[in-house]
C-alpha cells in the first residue's frame, strides 16, 4: 500500500473535517459518548478500524480542518473552527 495524504482515501472530506469538529466540540462539552473514538473506517475489502483522537491532538486537528475551510472559503466553517480552537 502507498502512503499518502490521508484526505485521499476518504470518500467525504467535508464531512471528515466536520465529524472532527463535532467530536471535539462534544467531548469538550461533556456530551459526547464515543471517548476518543472519532469514527470507523472501512477499506476497500471490507475491514473496520476505528480512527482515535486523543485530546493532545485536537488544536492540531482543528488547525487542519481550519486551512480546509479557508481554501473552500466557507468562512462562517472557519469562524466556528477558530472559536473551537480558543476553547481547547
Amino acid at each position: 500500500m502507498e502512503v499518502g495524504s490521508i484526505e485521499d482515501g476518504i470518500d467525504d472530506i467535508v464531512g471528515f473535517h466536520l465529524n472532527i469538529i463535532k467530536h471535539i466540540e462534544d467531548t469538550i462539552d461533556g456530551i459526547s459518548m464515543n471517548g476518543n473514538v472519532l469514527c470507523l473506517m472501512v477499506d476497500e475489502h471490507g475491514n473496520e478500524y476505528e480512527s482515535f483522537l486523543d485530546e493532545d491532538r485536537y488544536i492540531k486537528s482543528l488547525q487542519k480542518s481550519l486551512e480546509f475551510f479557508k481554501e473552500r472559503e466557507n468562512y462562517e466553517k472557519c469562524k466556528h473552527v477558530d472559536d473551537l480552537i480558543n476553547r481547547v
